[in-house]
């Protein structure tokens, strides 16, 4: 999945999704940091005070694209037997 949006951000040449897509390893990096350090509950206070409405927007995209792969598009390529025909 990282490697889909990496090659989206690369081939679509837009500044705003590469600054959302460096903020958000930003946002994950200082949220490894600070749970290891102080804990989740503080380590996700901290994210929200420092990138605001974005870290809400990121969080949920991400969850978003990983639960509708997850749950909607790999179980309709199977039953449509689309790995299968791969081999």
């Amino acid at each position: 999945m990282l490697i889909l949006t990496i090659l989206f951000i690369i081939e679509s040449n837009n500044i705003w999704v590469f600054t959302m897509f460096k903020t958000f390893l930003n946002a994950l990096n200082d949220l490894r940091l600070n749970t290891r350090k102080h804990g989740l509950r503080y380590a996700l206070k901290d994210i929200f005070k420092k990138y605001g409405w974005k870290a809400g927007v990121i969080i949920f995209m991400y969850y978003l694209i990983r639960d509708v792969t997850l749950y909607i598009i790999i179980p309709y390529l199977v039953g449509k037997g689309f790995f299968e025909s791969i081999q």
